[in-house]
């Protein structure tokens, strides 16, 4: 009802405003920012609904999916994040004009969208924009800020020291950027216009990095999943519990939320999703509980759909529906695998690069090279860390397999330490961290790393066996193992089609936790392409091994490659010595070596 009382001038500058923000969020800039575009929506949201000036603790609740006990105080990072929003801002008009004139501008210590001039809005940029036809001069200086604003701006903290290749951090030095090079922003617009009019006639635009001189597609970016979470008796049983199913939807929507291949889409997103995950309860004899969950693209075409029959307590059913959602939205997960097989030809943004790394599509002669096509074309995507840590995980391996024991003079843990200083709580950083520290005993010190790394291992099981079996050679750590073969149990047991690496540490830890059984839990885990690969073939011979079918040549493949991913040396000499009791065990005699 507030909108009708809007006068002229309130409407047309809302929808302007709303203009202005699609326009912003199209941009390359915000596609690979999840955490910018959701709180520039959110405050579009607010603004438009007329209460524009929201706090802290709403931006930490609504727009990142903070804790009902979120603190300010303690946690800066809303403060953190308006900080790069503000910069996100006035990057995207180094080189974009609004569409109707008034730039979108958040003050200094402020939390609203204002729209005003430019020499309002971003009086550096405009100071600049005067200054084109004196390149090489001295740069002028800034307008003053109030002393309020000054205040303002130092409570928050700095932001994070730009990688080699990312953008400027503060407005001057963007500024500074256009008029250093405004030859260079006129030859880049010249080339786009060349490529939007040989895109109308039918040539195909010079090619740009990575991007395919035939590629017509939309690129990807990571998709929004919706959530609709319900109840069915049988025909003896009342409904299922109501708090059941808030606990099942509360979990799903951390997961959602935690997840970083998928956005969860509801009414705050403002998004059309793009998949769509309905979990039903269903309740069985005696109190026991079940689930169904499917999954479907926006053509409601199925991707995946899972079923937990009524046998379950409450408890573990959340558990249960916790660990199918988690084979969903995982990095190489049925959401990934989707796009994955969508994707045609090479990856056009640095989260296709990821997605394509993390759904096994890549050839394997071509992995290292294309990582590195995309860490050179995407320097700064938010993707980018991954793939770093991506092709330090490979020559970790490399020198492991050589017989050579990695130390911190190693480039791959330069590349570790540079993606944690970036972000301290990078799951693939972490991991690596704590193998490489684990490869050399040095297992207290890893103990935090694989900590930080197990926070998301619910998001990430293949990252969270790739430590824990590691582990396993940790001299002083024996009392843990059996919590480890729990955990691996549990696991196996709720990934029943894991892909190809999963697979591996799933049939790792059956053998080193000696518990062969919990394989049979995977389904149709084998087939005759496995064996068009060395991941592949390593995991035909574990399986033979875990069947008692090994020949010597499964056992030689083995120890072979088992350096690729077991770093720890005590660890591997545990492990082969249990393949080789569980082969001999489960050994027909007919087999007999």
């Amino acid at each position: 009802m507030s909108r009708l009382r809007l006068g002229p001038f309130a409407m047309e500058r809302n929808d302007s405003l709303i203009r202005e923000v699609r326009a912003i969020l199209r941009s390359p800039l915000f596609q690979r920012s999840p955490s910018l575009t959701r709180i520039l929506e959110y405050l579009l949201s607010r603004d438009l609904a007329g209460d524009g000036n929201p706090t802290q603790y709403d931006i930490a609740r609504e727009a990142l999916g903070k804790a009902e006990d979120f603190n300010e105080t303690v946690d800066s990072s809303v403060r953190v994040q308006i900080s790069r929003l503000r910069k996100a801002l006035s990057d995207y008009y180094l080189t974009h004009q609004p569409l109707d004139g008034l730039y979108v501008h958040i003050r200094v210590g402020e939390y609203r969208l204002r729209t005003a001039r430019i020499e309002i809005a971003y009086p550096d940029i405009a100071s600049a924009q005067n200054h084109t036809a004196s390149i090489g001069e001295a740069p002028t200086a800034a307008p003053e800020q109030s002393e309020d604003a000054d205040k303002a701006e130092e409570q928050e903290p700095p932001a994070p020291v730009a990688a080699k290749g990312a953008e400027p951090q503060a407005e001057g030095e963007a500024v500074e950027k256009i008029r250093s090079q405004q030859p260079v922003m006129a030859g880049v617009a010249i080339a786009s216009l060349l490529a939007v009019i040989m895109l109308v006639v039918g040539m195909p635009a010079p090619s740009e990095g990575l991007r395919s001189a035939n590629a017509v597609r939309q690129s990807s970016s990571v998709p929004y999943v919706s959530l609709e979470v319900g109840a069915t008796s049988g025909a003896q049983n009342g409904p299922a519990p109501g708090n059941l199913s808030d606990r099942v939807e509360r979990q799903a929507r951390e997961l959602l939320l935690k997840s970083m291949v998928s956005r969860l889409a509801d009414e705050n997103s403002g998004h059309r999703p793009n998949y769509e995950l309905t979990i039903t309860i269903t309740q069985g004899q005696a109190g026991s509980f079940g689930a169904s969950l499917i999954l479907t693209d926006s053509s409601k075409k199925i991707v995946s759909e899972r079923s937990i029959l009524p046998r379950m307590a409450e408890s573990e059913l959340v558990e249960a529906v916790i660990d199918e959602i988690t084979s969903i939205v995982s990095p190489a997960g049925y959401i990934v695998r989707h796009i994955g097989s969508e994707i045609d030809g090479e990856p056009l943004t640095d989260f296709e690069c990821f997605v394509l790394f993390e759904s096994e599509r890549a050839q394997a002669n071509q992995r290292l090279s294309m990582l590195d096509r995309c860490i050179d074309a995407y320097p700064s995507g938010e993707f980018t860390p991954y793939l770093r840590i991506r092709k330090a995980f490979a020559q970790a391996q490399q020198r492991v397999v050589s017989g050579d024991l990695p130390n911190k003079d190693n480039p791959e843990w330069r590349t570790v330490s540079a993606v944690l200083d970036e972000n301290p709580d990078n799951p693939y950083a972490n991991t690596l961290a704590a193998k490489l520290l684990i490869a050399r005993q040095q297992c207290e010190e890893a103990a935090p790393y694989a900590s930080s790394a197990f926070s998301r291992g619910r998001t990430y099981p293949a990252l969270e066996l790739a430590v824990t079996v590691d582990a396993y050679g940790c001299t002083g750590l024996e009392e843990f193992r059996k919590f480890w073969g729990e955990r691996i149990a549990r696991v196996a047991m709720s990934n029943p089609e894991p892909h190809k690496l999963l697979k591996t540490y799933i049939l790792l830890g059956a053998v080193i936790s000696e518990q062969p059984d919990i394989v049979s839990s995977i389904r149709d885990p084998f087939s005759l392409s496995d064996a068009n690969d060395p991941s592949g073939q390593f995991n035909l011979s574990l399986k033979a091994a875990l069947s008692g079918e090994a020949t010597r040549g499964d056992i030689l493949e083995i120890e072979k490659t088992l350096p690729a991913y077991l770093f720890n040396s005590a660890t591997r000499e545990l492990f082969m010595s249990r393949v080789k009791h569980i082969n001999s065990l489960q050994r027909r005699p007919e087999l007999a070596l």
